[in-house]
């Protein structure tokens, strides 16, 4: 839902990017990111659980929503489909919905990327790419994963793991580390560690050569005392 309110504020920037967002938009995102869900849960929780058969809402093997009949089936009057799967397809929809027009509004607007050559067709894609992620339509995959059996359903599994649980760290790279002042911070940070360690070698440099220096007169005065 979140991922949502965000697309929504992204396509509302671009299009209204002189107005800016309307008024009352950050309690009206609060709102909505916050407020769907819990009346979602509330509902769900409400109209399938009770005390004395508590697994009508959860699962009995791990912390989940109930999505089985007794007869080991998938019952669609249970709460995974109501609570979780119909509303979670309904925002990648609607998602999905969003990335189109906000790449489309970007074409539009940026004249680089209104030619067919290589280098505007692939900044579309990378366009396209980085907000698919900032969606997080990599869960659409899971959907896959509930469809299919067999060796399919294995890499689709492996495939939704992984584009999921590596969706911040996309985030960070697409969205932070390919920024110009992230990588100036960067090269600042490195620079300024590379001159501590260096100044650091060289006064250890120091050190040990003023008590090598030392250590050779202590010898030299010793042999001169034997000598004499």
């Amino acid at each position: 839902m979140w991922n949502s309110v965000y697309g929504t504020q992204l396509v509302l920037i671009f299009r209204k990017s002189r107005r800016g967002l309307p008024p009352h938009w950050s309690k009206f995102s609060l709102a909505l990111g916050w407020g769907v869900p819990a009346v979602v849960m509330a509902i769900t929780l409400g109209a399938t659980y009770s005390v004395d058969n508590p697994l009508g809402y959860r699962q009995e093997e791990f912390c989940w929503l109930a999505a089985l009949d007794k007869a080991k089936r998938f019952d669609f009057g249970k709460p995974m489909f109501w609570g979780f799967l119909l509303p979670v397809g309904l925002v990648l929809i609607y998602n999905i919905v969003l990335l189109v027009l906000a790449s489309l509004i970007t074409c539009r607007t940026d004249p680089i990327l209104k030619s067919n050559n290589r280098r505007s067709l692939w900044k579309k894609f990378l366009i396209s790419f980085s907000l698919s992620v900032l969606l997080g339509l990599s869960w659409t995959l899971g959907y896959l994963v509930l469809v299919t059996t067999g060796h399919t359903h294995l890499v689709f599994s492996i495939v939704f793991c992984l584009c999921t649980t590596t969706q911040g760290f996309q985030i960070f790279i697409l969205f932070t580390a390919r920024t110009q002042s992230f990588r100036a911070t960067v090269l600042r940070s490195v620079r300024h560690v590379s001159y501590v360690n260096k100044k650091y070698s060289l006064k250890n440099l120091k050190k040990t050569t003023s008590f090598e220096s030392f250590r050779d007169l202590k010898e030299k005065d010793r042999s001169t005392i034997k000598t004499l």
